[in-house]
């Protein structure tokens, strides 16, 4: 099948090349994967050639294929990449962890960018956690947050965590941190958790995230808006010059996401070793406050084509060790958050958006008296363009009880917001000096 260079770079082909024929070692099969990565992009073919018929503009078209001409020159580069990573995988399994470590540092230094890294701003937004239904105290916020100190000794292996290190894993939507448990909305507790921006002030995440896929897309959508920039320029991150960089971490990123194989989960998980070492080395580094990755569990949207970018992530927040108490409370003060409970009213869209513009009303007056209200307002457009989102990728979510659910638990958190908002003076707000 003739795919184009989009295609290529999607996480869905990549992940085809990863299922095919599992091996018992993983160090075979990241080979069998870069045999596979460098032959498939070898038989890349131009986007209007493609397989997916895509209704690429003209101007894109060119740009898409100019991407695949410069890739494609680059196999030898690429080769080079992958036998970096796998050799790395090779310290850890044939010397030891410090060795692997080292080199992993090394391989980081030499061929990563710098540039994934997400703000503060990107990340004061809604983030979702789950847990199933048990016997704790379901309406105590520590219940969600992370696994008390008192019992470390139950904590697993993650992808990103280690087994003894309490972490805190949230979800971009509600559906993605159940999709992450592999339970049903009547099977799990929830709350709603948002960053507060001035406590994260400065700080930042680490992105594992397919950072091609997502510069492809905003190239798509610049050209439904008139301004192009060509793929070789001085200004943007994604370009010719930055490309042998960014096709580094891209490689990186897709073996740090690589599938389990059911045949070889066992206590020790193949497939994890290159991500928590990652984590480590995110870990010891200043202004760091977790990792944001895309998820492994794909879901399809009915509305997909109509919004590039569907919702996708995991927030990964390193619980900062405290000796005094089970749960580290002052970094759950750095959260606003709210829990969802079974008896709370069904929240209609009028009722909703009227809570919205009680927010929006109260952060004006505020304003008129010289208060600075930039971060509310930040965490309300938030709020609105979560549901504008969702609601576009799926025209039957307003049925569902997921929908049901996020509407609750923002109406209570702008209920929050308000209550702050409208009392300026007690909240201790800034203000603008006159």
């Amino acid at each position: 099948t003739m795919q184009c260079i989009y295609c290529f770079f999607k996480d869905k082909f990549q992940n085809e090349l990863k299922m095919k024929d599992r091996q018992f070692r993983f160090e075979l099969e990241l080979k069998e994967y870069k045999k596979k990565f460098i032959k498939s992009l070898g038989e890349v073919c131009s986007c209007s050639e493609c397989i997916n018929k895509h209704k690429f503009s003209k101007n894109v078209l060119a740009q898409f294929d100019e991407v695949s001409t410069d890739v494609k020159s680059k196999k030898e580069y690429i080769a080079e990449v992958f036998d970096q990573i796998i050799n790395v995988y090779m310290l850890y399994i044939s010397k030891n962890h410090i060795s692997a470590f080292i080199g992993l540092e090394n391989f980081l230094k030499k061929y990563s960018n710098n540039y994934t890294t997400i703000n503060t701003i990107q990340m004061c937004k809604p983030m979702f956690r789950v847990r199933p239904l048990g016997s704790y105290d379901k309406k105590n916020i520590c219940e969600y947050f992370h696994i008390p100190f008192t019992k470390r000794y139950n904590v697993g292996n993650q992808r990103y965590s280690m087994t003894g290190i309490p972490m805190s894993y949230m979800a971009e939507t509600l559906q993605i941190a159940l999709d992450e448990v592999e339970k049903g909305i009547e099977e799990v507790n929830i709350a709603l958790f948002v960053p507060r921006f001035s406590c994260f002030y400065q700080k930042g995440m680490y992105d594992v995230s397919n950072t091609i896929s997502g510069a492809l897309d905003t190239i798509i959508v610049e050209s439904t808006q008139n301004s192009s920039i060509s793929y070789d320029n001085a200004i943007y991150t994604f370009s010719k010059k930055n490309m042998d960089k960014i096709i580094a971490d891209y490689i990186l990123y897709q073996i740090l996401q690589f599938p389990t194989n059911s045949n070889t989960k066992g206590v020790f998980i193949q497939e994890y070793v290159l991500p928590q070492m990652m984590m480590e080395m995110i870990q010891n580094q200043d202004g760091y406050v977790g990792m944001q990755y895309q998820t492994s569990k794909f879901r399809e949207y009915p509305n997909e084509g109509e919004v590039h970018k569907v919702p996708n992530l995991n927030y990964c927040f390193f619980i900062p060790y405290i000796e005094e108490n089970d749960y580290n409370k002052n970094l759950l003060n750095d959260f606003f958050f709210v829990i969802y409970n079974e008896d709370d009213a069904d929240i209609n869209d009028e009722k909703l958006q009227q809570r919205i513009d009680s927010c929006h009303k109260h952060c004006k007056e505020a304003q008129s008296k010289l208060y600075l209200v930039d971060e509310y307002r930040h965490y309300i457009t938030q709020v609105e363009m979560y549901i504008k989102k969702t609601t576009l990728i799926n025209l039957t979510y307003d049925k569902s009880k997921v929908y049901k659910v996020e509407r609750a638990l923002f109406y209570k958190f702008l209920g929050l917001l308000d209550e702050i908002i409208s009392n300026p003076e007690k909240n201790n707000f800034m203000k603008i000096e006159a």
